[in-house]
């Protein structure tokens, strides 16, 4: 089994590739692998090693646009080296890979998305509307990496935080419209935290859907 887990920040693609990790998949986290490209631009602006979220800031801080690109630039490099030794020689064609996307996975160029399709299955956690306000609070409260793209624009007399509340939606949907262009599947957010579920049912969960998907 070869996945990818996309989706928002906080959605948990971290915390079940990391039960996959343990079951005996091979895990590729993006974020990390990222942060590792970034390590010296963070070491030279003065933040501690892994602090990307520091490093790139809010959309509505001073030359957030040039790190939002250097960001895109670092996340589109890390999948093609991913997707490289996916398609190589260096694993066994049988190992279990789960690939721990980012929220802005789906902005890389489309050519390699469908390079990306070829090789692992998509599998979105989908995130309900009503969920919204809790990663807008989790981002404002303890940030990450957000690429924002053009749908932060802050008007005149609004402070920081309510634009960050009026425009989230809006990159919410957008960005939901993309994932479900590009996902093979999707598994509910809250499925996933149903009593008693365990990694073992996320398996078998993917295993259905795949079948269902290979029928079509």
């Amino acid at each position: 089994m070869r996945i990818a887990l996309m989706g928002m920040a906080g959605s948990g693609k971290s915390f079940w590739s990391e039960k996959l990790e343990k079951a005996g998949f091979i895990r590729f986290c993006c974020d990390e692998l990222i942060a590792e490209r970034l390590s010296s631009e963070m070491k030279d602006a003065g933040y501690e090693e892994g602090n990307v979220a520091g490093w790139m800031g809010f959309p509505y801080d001073p030359g957030y646009k040039k790190r939002e690109a250097h960001y895109m630039e670092c996340e589109r490099e890390v999948m093609e080296e991913i997707i490289g030794l996916i398609s190589g020689t260096e694993l066994h064609s049988d190992q279990d890979v789960v690939i721990d996307t980012t929220g802005s996975f789906i902005y890389i160029d489309d050519g390699l998305l469908q390079e990306v399709r070829k090789r692992v299955r998509l599998v979105l956690i989908s995130t309900p509307d009503d969920v919204q306000e809790s990663l807008l609070q989790a981002y404002i409260n303890h940030p990450h990496p957000m690429v924002w793209r053009d749908f932060f624009q802050q008007r005149p007399g609004e402070s920081h935080k309510e634009a960050l509340a009026r425009c989230y939606p809006k990159l919410f949907k957008s960005r939901r419209m993309l994932y479900e262009k590009y996902a093979h599947f999707s598994i509910d957010y809250y499925a996933l935290r149903a009593q008693g579920f365990t990694v073992n049912d996320l398996i078998a969960r993917i295993r259905r859907l795949e079948e269902l998907w290979g029928s079509r």
